[in-house]
């Protein structure tokens, strides 16, 4: 999704935030697209000219071979499969981003890759969603991505319920090393703790047509946009909103809980075991016993 023009959203009051930057990062499958989606209505541009969303995603094949040469000093990028890419490489990837426009990426956070976004004048928005719906978004995504460079090892696995079990403890799928849920995530929430940037919520942005709340989705919409110093009437709020839910090329769902409908009991205890301390951590539960 490319918008080519800058024009002012109407009934939205900007102060400097359409000159600004963003880098609008996320764990695979936890609302990328929802997040994306806000922005863009925000008013700024989807720039994708000269970044390859799956290179800021630690995920393309030839990653390695081609970025080797630049430098001595390496910058991880990715979550799921994480890959280190020069330091240079990168400042000049994300120096051909123009004002007014935003990037997606799938990255960890790392004290070189915050600093090259601060020298830049990035701002910096993630979205993050309860563990056990990314790990089951997360399961289906890849079983329809042949591209992925982990597909074969991938579809190897017996059935979805050792691909789904794969999706939250990880492990070694061939040459590829896939981390946990917890090690995904508490990787990628340091971003609100040392990097500066805005976490926000899966769950409150989807609003009530994802299963969420209406309330919730009108709040998270305003925090985004006056951490982009940008002020909205309350008539726009409500037009962002109406045009949230269900945009994007690899929407399935899009709702709250369901994992509770695929779960089985051995992928409730697998959760409980590698990532129990994370959801209560999050808020998603109060204590392990769920």
């Amino acid at each position: 999704m490319v918008i080519r023009s800058r024009t002012r959203p109407a009934g939205a009051v900007s102060g400097r935030g359409l000159e600004t930057r963003v880098l609008a990062n996320s764990i695979p499958k936890s609302g990328t697209h929802l997040l994306l989606r806000l922005l863009i209505l925000l008013g700024f541009e989807h720039f994708q000219k000269g970044i390859r969303r799956d290179v800021l995603s630690g995920s393309h094949p030839l990653l390695r071979r081609l970025l080797r040469a630049y430098g001595s000093e390496r910058v991880p990028v990715g979550i799921d499969f994480p890959e280190y890419v020069s330091r240079r490489w990168l400042e000049g990837r994300l120096g051909r981003v123009p004002e007014g426009a935003v990037v997606s990426a799938h990255c960890v956070y790392s004290p070189g890759f915050a600093g090259i976004l601060r020298e830049q004048g990035f701002r910096v928005v993630c979205i993050l969603r309860d563990p056990r719906d990314t790990a089951l978004s997360h399961m289906y995504y890849l079983k329809s991505l042949p591209r992925h460079p982990a597909y074969r090892e991938y579809m190897s696995l017996p059935g979805d319920h050792e691909r789904l079990m794969f999706s939250i403890r990880g492990g070694r799928l061939g040459r590829h090393v896939m981390r946990s849920l917890e090690e995904r995530y508490r990787g990628f929430m340091e971003w609100e703790e040392e990097g500066g940037a805005l976490m926000v919520r899966f769950e409150d942005l989807v609003g009530p047509k994802g299963g969420g709340s209406g309330e919730a989705q009108r709040r998270t919409v305003v925090r985004v946009a006056g951490h982009l110093g940008i002020r909205l009437d309350d008539e726009r709020v409500e037009e962002i909103c109406e045009g949230l839910f269900g945009a994007g090329r690899t929407f399935r769902r899009g709702r709250r809980g369901g994992w509770r409908e695929e779960f089985s009991a051995e992928h409730v205890e697998a959760v409980k075991e590698v990532a129990g301390d994370l959801l209560v951590d999050l808020g998603y539960e109060r204590d392990r016993r769920w």
